[in-house]
């Protein structure tokens, strides 16, 4: 086979020759010899490369022929050889360096090929699914790098792109999504290349219907597995309004899901081929809400379950269930059986779902509210209660349906007599008979009988047993008693020693203070309702024991008892008297009649100190 091109005046014809239709076709009968003959014997057939599993077109040559001499022939040969030599040595240098191979791509040929030209220059690129089919017109990403290295690569994301490129030998890398193919090629120095390669890959896309003829559902789950391939990973596996992508050859499983519906495919695909695959879920909805009677709000606080139609009597396990105060369900097309409750109410119903239908569904309980509570709790208090409930069924005689621990009962029932009892942990017991009505709240507080109050006694001292002076009892001494928890105070004063504190059963703070040294203490306790308890405060405080030695002359006697900063801290008219202190050292004044004494005193925590002064 040969194209003709005709140049100018010169009158050269060019001819685009295949090298095996030059080996094949015989010459005129005219041209047996010469120029062409000779030509034609020495150009023998370059067959196909192989790239991967990919082949390429054939090689072609452009050849220039003209009336030749003799010489004519044997210049153009010498200059081809050198051309070949040149070629040679450019290529030696090409290899010399590193040449990091693609990808997931084959190794390149051994040897460049010559890609077809066409007029022009630079090169043609294409690709497809497989060699010889369609050409891809989108996702197509090429890179063009120089064997050489003497310029950066050229990359494009043109899908069929024509590169303008200088003679030379390039690698040229086609990549779309996770395929590549790779190829080394020849560019000549005049004419426009083609080269198109193939991916041995096939494009699926996956559309996910309601029904038939309606439009793909925008959120529905796809799952693709290769079948065949052990302990793959999915090929995909999310939520997408829509799949178009390439795969290799083979054959996958293709799963759609959408709530409770579900529908699956196995496909096989071949490499070239563009699959659409159309899955019908047959999916409708529905949403479920329940109020307690008609007219009434819906209910916040409902738990709905979605069964099969069938198995009433068998309890079967619910299809899926939620709670709040609506539930929406997807679900392939079929009758279901819909359950709404709302604490000790509910309702049943049977719901027909037609595909890419919403069905919006009120259920009418016929029910009410109970809201029981303990009145006249002390504050503070968290007792633990047990709740009953009996239901009266007329003849039938009271049912219990509910046996519930904690501070409150909050619980819907369906409409009908009933009775609620509390009981405490000491056997304490109160209960009350009511009736609900349809979309009624009715809130019950229940006062169990009053305990006995805790006897409590308060008494104080100095650390060790020691007791405070008879002075200090009453007039010195302030307590303040809290419930735990709290920060108010219930019972505060002086203290009286040995008097009781009448309190309700429950924990306490108590808190001392001794006003004339500032010391304050305080403890945690106990008091059970009807129990007496005791109480005993120690301050870590000391007694000075003071004592004049002539007491018979000690009538109008002055101590004065400073600290160690000069500062009085205590002050006592007479022969004798005993003064609570802080631990540490002190200075004791003794003054008669206007003569002083003075003495270091020193005061030890839980400590009674004789301090006797004679008049000097």
């Amino acid at each position: 086979m040969a194209r003709h091109f005709w140049h100018g005046a010169t009158g050269a014809a060019i001819l685009l020759l295949s090298a095996n239709s030059l080996a094949a076709a015989p010459l005129p009968a005219n041209e047996t010899a010469g120029p062409l003959a000779s030509l034609a014997a020495s150009v023998q057939p370059l067959g196909v490369a192989k790239v991967g599993t990919q082949t390429l077109p054939e090689v072609f040559r452009v050849a220039q022929i003209r009336a030749k001499t003799t010489r004519d022939v044997e210049r153009e040969r010498a200059e081809e050889a050198k051309k070949k030599q040149q070629k040679k040595k450019r290529r030696r240098r090409a290899t010399r360096k590193a040449k990091p191979q693609a990808v997931n791509a084959p190794p390149p040929a051994k040897k460049p090929q010559t890609a077809g030209r066409r007029e022009g220059s630079g090169v043609s690129l294409a690709a497809a699914l497989i060699t010889g089919g369609p050409a891809l017109t989108s996702g197509v990403v090429w890179t063009v790098e120089p064997l050489s290295g003497e310029a950066p690569p050229t990359v494009t994301t043109n899908s069929q792109p024509t590169l303008s490129l200088p003679a030379g030998q390039y690698r040229i890398t086609a990549k779309l999504n996770d395929f590549l193919q790779s190829v080394e090629v020849d560019i000549p120095a005049t004419g426009l290349a083609r080269l198109d390669l193939g991916f041995n890959a096939a494009r699926l896309k996956i559309k996910v219907l309601p029904t038939m003829g309606a439009m793909p559902l925008e959120n529905a789950r796809i799952r693709i597995v290769k079948i065949g391939v052990d302990g793959a990973p999915p090929v995909v596996d999310a939520n997408m309004a829509a799949y178009d992508e390439v795969l290799p050859a083979g054959i996958y499983r293709i799963e759609a899901a959408l709530g409770l519906a579900r529908v699956s495919e196995d496909i096989g695909l071949t490499a070239g081929a563009n699959r659409t695959v159309v899955l019908n879920l047959s999916v409708g909805y529905v949403r479920i809400r329940a109020r307690p009677a008609p007219g009434q709000e819906p209910l916040q606080n409902v738990a709905f379950e979605l069964l099969p139609a069938d198995g009433l009597d068998a309890a079967p396990q619910p299809l899926a269930s939620k709670s709040g105060a609506s539930a929406v369900f997807t679900l392939p097309a079929g009758t279901y059986r819909i359950v709404a409750r709302y604490g000790e109410a509910s309702r049943r119903q049977l719901v027909d779902i037609a595909p890419n239908t919403f069905s919006d569904i009120i259920m009418d309980l016929d029910a009410g509210q109970l809201v029981a509570t303990l009145a006249d709790l002390p504050q503070g208090s968290k007792p633990k209660v047990a709740f009953r409930l009996v239901r009266h069924d007329g003849n039938e005689g009271p049912n219990l349906i509910l046996s519930r621990s904690g501070a409150k009962l909050d619980v819907g029932l369906p409409v009908g007599s009933y009775t609620v009892i509390a009981e405490l942990e000491d056997g304490r017991q109160a209960e009350k008979s009511f009736i609900v009505e349809p979309g009624v709240r009715t809130e019950i507080a229940l006062a169990p009988p009053a305990l006995p109050p805790a006897q409590l006694t308060i008494t104080a001292g100095i650390v060790g047993g020691g007791k405070l002076p008879d002075g200090d009892r009453d007039r010195d001494i302030t307590i303040s008693v809290t419930a735990s928890g709290t920060s108010k105070p219930i019972a505060n004063g002086n203290l009286r020693q040995n008097d009781s504190l009448a309190l309700p059963g429950g924990d306490y703070e108590i808190s001392a203070t001794h006003r004339p040294t500032g010391a304050k203490i305080s403890s945690a306790v106990s008091a059970a309702a009807g129990s007496k308890s005791k109480v005993h405060l120690e301050f870590p405080l000391g007694v000075a024991s003071l004592d004049l030695a002539e007491a018979s002359q000690g009538s109008d006697a002055e101590w004065v008892l400073t600290g160690i900063d000069g500062k009085p801290v205590a002050r006592h008219l007479g022969a004798a008297a005993e003064i609570t202190l802080k631990p540490g050292e002190y200075v004791v004044t003794l003054t008669v009649g206007g003569t002083a004494n003075t003495a270091a005193l020193s005061i030890t925590e839980g400590k009674v100190t004789p301090v006797k002064l004679p008049l000097e």
